[in-house]
């Protein structure tokens, strides 16, 4: 048996055993010594034994995958070398791709201890001598295209931190070689791609260091050519987009594309439809939408949200279209997305789900780029990182903080074990780094780090805490202390826990924490997160709303009010030096704008309850007069009865104007108030007892008995609500009896029925309520049915059906709520379209909507 050592075993399937031979001839003209089955089995001999043999004297198996895919020897042979690759770490496995099969290649149809691996592609022929330098550089264990260092100057830092890797430092990046081939053929066939994975794992860097860089080199047809561009949503995304669009056309107005983009999803595909008209038909726009989590964590207007999204789906998708979009997501906002329908089904399909690196891929992220600047590493050093980093999840940035920390310790050009352990190593590296430059600031600075850190510090709701971008200005408390702001941020800048953007030219300069791993592996940090999260989430929200109010002028109706104000000056207490100008000048502005609303109020209450004291007071006279006058001159009847019909108008009148009054002066408690209701209460009792069988007076004192019943309830009693509202229904019953016609009758008995179910509701009763609101409900269906025109019966009927519902949903009997809620939706939506200015009927329609989304989210 030949015991030779070889450099690669050359494993393939009956089909590909011509392309498998000359392969092997290609190898041995540039040094290589292949194992080949037809070179090297001896007749006579047990094959499986040679092969085992084979795979044992060669450090790499190259598996040749053709149209065929792999015959059974193949797959014997794999589990050899599969079993070999678990005891030898060293030892290499490379898939081959062939001529003959599909482009775009779907890695998923390799076995599954291949799919994962980086191949070289020979589907075009083996003519391509970069393509066969892959195959060399795989067989050697070099990374692809690789193999020649840039310069042995170990002064360089190859090396990013926490930092991302951009397009500028791909030449140091590693250990992707996989995940952007697969990156490619999913664009072969695709113009919208969702990259996703977890914090750490990668996403942003494998993008712009690993997918970029490919494409700048052809990895698709004529891409070189394309025009690329990456945004981070920020909380404007749709300004960003639009500046993005400038920069591609510039002939256009910032503005107008910017209000283009509020009102239509095809804006981005016109522009870039234009931009590219001229141009040959093969260039297209990539836009990357790196970070796009922020979409969800920075930017609170949902409505822009949506139409970012939409105007990047629309040109993603439209047949012919010349625009490509490719998201970066972190996974734990994967749940957000499913809120956009459309989003929601393009990434069902069109998604690449980053893993963790392989074991090969972190020692060529740990050990390549140093080969490139000419460092070493001590024996036995690479294989500890490896150790350290391999028990944890998203450890990568952790691992390339690690590695800047070795390289800042370097002696010469060695990187050595006591240096990794002087700086904390793989898990402590960060939160040693960040305590030593804290410990570094005097106590003035320290406190400044952490309104600072703060400030960049995203809390999660349901998911991670994130970072946030922020200007410059933004972090200065006070501008007294800006200079010294600046020299902190510095310091954290210089090492490299904070990232600064922007240029000379522009008005803000813009920080942000290097990674999420600062957030989660620094003790100090998280401590300070977790002491007051809920308040944190305040201050990010007071920020937020401070920001726009400035942006669009100081409007008053950006102001906090009520319980949000309320919220936000509590904390001001506890957090007073937290506040930077803005949000002092908004907060200063929005307690000015309510204590002046508490004095027009204050003022309107004054005058409301003195006209409706005089006004009650002279109604009542007038209606006692009417009934003395009724009393002492039956031989006058008409006239008489003239003015009882006058009384109660104004009883009736009056009675409105309490009731709509007073729903500005909630809290009231006037003695002067309570006794004119007293009064009320007697003129009606007497009015009923004298008049008999009149139906002019039982009319008016029903709806008096209504208008009371609205006013005992504002003022919480609910009892004497109640009362009222039953009395009012007794009333109303009798006169419906007497006159079944009379449909305003009518309408008022469903209006007396619903007014018991309001405070039965208010009380707690359910049952009793659903019993009210029904009967209420079959007058309204009648009258409805009756006179389909009649908008004021429809929307009565509408109202009906959406306080069953609501009842209906408190009480969790969701199938008959929804019926409900759906019947009332149906008659809003046709109210609402007669008559799309009518504010009452717009509102109804939302509030529905509204109660319908939230009960099919149970």
């Amino acid at each position: 048996m030949n015991v030779q050592r070889f450099d690669v075993f050359l494993s393939h399937s009956g089909h590909d055993s011509a392309i498998a031979e000359r392969l092997a001839e290609k190898l041995k003209e540039v040094g290589l010594e292949p194992w080949l089955d037809k070179w090297h089995l001896t007749p006579g001999v047990r094959w499986a034994d040679e092969l085992a043999a084979g795979l044992r004297a060669c450090p790499t198996c190259a598996v040749l995958i053709g149209p065929q895919g792999l015959g059974d020897w193949v797959r014997e042979e794999l589990h050899v070398a599969l079993d070999r690759a678990a005891k030898d770490h060293t030892f290499r496995l490379v898939p081959i791709l062939l001529p003959g099969l599909p482009d775009p290649f779907d890695p998923n149809t390799l076995p599954p201890f291949l799919s994962s691996r980086t191949w070289v592609d020979f589907r075009h022929g083996f003519e391509s001598p970069h393509i066969f330098q892959d195959l060399i550089n795989g067989i050697k264990g070099v990374p692809l295209r690789a193999d020649i260092p840039v310069g042995l100057q170990a002064t360089i830092c190859p090396y990013r931190g926490l930092q991302t890797f951009d397009e500028v430092h791909a030449e140091f990046f590693f250990g992707r070689n996989g995940d952007v081939q697969r990156l490619v053929e999913k664009l072969k066939a695709t113009r919208f791609l969702a990259v996703v994975g977890p914090s750490g794992s990668g996403k942003s860097s494998l993008v712009r260091a690993g997918l970029i860089p490919a494409l700048r080199k052809d990895a698709l047809s004529e891409s070189h050519a394309w025009t690329i561009r990456v945004l981070t949503p920020g909380a404007h995304p749709l300004t960003g987009l639009a500046a993005q669009l400038l920069r591609l056309y510039p002939q256009g107005s910032m503005q107008t594309t910017l209000d283009q983009m509020h009102t239509d999803a095809r804006t981005l595909h016109l522009a870039v439809a234009l931009a590219l008209a001229e141009r040959p038909p093969a260039e297209r726009v990539l836009s990357v939408i790196d970070q796009s989590e922020e979409m969800f964590t920075l930017c609170s207007d949902e409505s822009e949200r949506t139409q970012f999204l939409a105007n990047l789906l629309y040109a993603a998708s439209i047949p012919d279209g010349r625009c490509i979009v490719l998201l970066t997501l972190r996974a734990d906002f994967y749940s957000k997305c499913a809120t956009h329908q459309e989003l929601a089904t393009r990434m069902a399909t069109q998604q690449f789900l980053v893993s963790p690196m392989t074991l090969d891929g972190l020692r060529q992220a740990i050990e390549e780029p140093a080969r490139r600047v000419g460092l070493e590493f001590e024996r036995g050093l690479v294989e500890t990182m490896l150790d350290d980093v391999t028990s944890q999840p998203g450890a990568l940035p952790l691992l390339e903080h690690a590695l800047l920390e070795l390289w800042e310790r370097r002696r010469g050009r060695m990187l050595t074990l006591e240096a990794y352990h002087e700086s904390g190593r793989v898990e402590g590296a960060i939160a040693q780094r960040a305590e030593a430059i804290y410990a570094e600031l005097s106590p003035e600075q320290q406190v400044i780090v952490q309104c600072i850190l703060l400030r960049l510090t995203q809390p999660g709701e349901g998911t991670e805490d994130t970072r946030r971008r922020a200007a410059m200005s933004e972090l200065a408390t006070r501008p007294a202390e800006s200079e010294e702001v600046e020299r902190v941020v510095n310091s954290l800048v210089n090492a490299r826990l904070l990232t600064t953007s922007g240029t000379d030219q522009e008005s803000e300069r813009w920080v942000e924490v290097s990674h999420e791993a600062l957030i989660r592996g620094w003790p100090q940090l998280r401590a300070w997160i977790e002491n007051d999260r809920a308040g944190l989430r305040v201050h990010r929200r007071l920020t937020e709303a401070a920001q726009e109010w400035q942006r669009l002028r100081q409007d008053d109706g950006l102001l906090y009010r009520g319980a949000h104000l309320a919220e936000a000056l509590e904390w001001r207490q506890r957090h007073e030096a937290e506040l930077n100008e803005s949000e002092r000048a908004f907060l200063a502005a929005g307690v000015a704008f309510q204590e002046q609303e508490q004095q027009t109020r204050e003022q309107r209450r004054r005058l409301t309850i003195w006209g409706l004291t005089t006004g009650l007071v002279i109604a009542l006279g007038l209606s006692g007069l009417a009934f003395f006058q009724w009393r002492h001159a039956q031989q006058e009847t008409q006239r008489a009865e003239r003015n009882l019909t006058h009384a109660v108008d104004a009883i009736d009148t009056l009675g409105s104007r309490v009731m709509y009054q007073l729903q500005s002066l909630a809290g009231v408690r006037s003695e002067s108030l309570e006794q004119i209701l007293n009064n009320a209460d007697s003129i009606v009792a007497n009015l009923l007892q004298e008049a008999g069988a009149s139906s002019i007076v039982r009319y008016g004192a029903a709806r008096l008995q209504i208008a009371l019943s609205d006013i005992y309830q504002q003022r919480g009693a609910l009892q004497r609500a109640l009362a009222k509202a039953q009395q009012a229904q007794r009333l109303l019953e009798q006169l419906t009896q007497q006159d079944p016609t009379n449909t305003q009758w009518q309408r008022d008995l469903s209006v007396s029925h619903e007014k018991i179910g309001d405070v039965l509701v208010a009380q707690g009763d359910g049952a009793g309520a659903l019993a009210a609101y029904r009967q209420g409900l079959a007058i309204r269906e009648r009258l409805a049915q009756q006179d389909p025109t009649n908008t004021t019966w429809q929307r009565d009927l509408s109202v009906s059906y959406m306080k069953l519902g609501q009842v209906l949903m408190q009480q969790s009997q969701r199938a008959e709520a929804l019926s409900y809620l759906e019947k009332a939706r149906e008659i809003t939506a046709r109210l609402a379209q007669h008559d799309p200015s009518n504010a009452v009927w717009k509102s109804d329609l939302t509030w529905v909507q509204n109660r319908i989304a939230a009960l099919r989210q149970q």
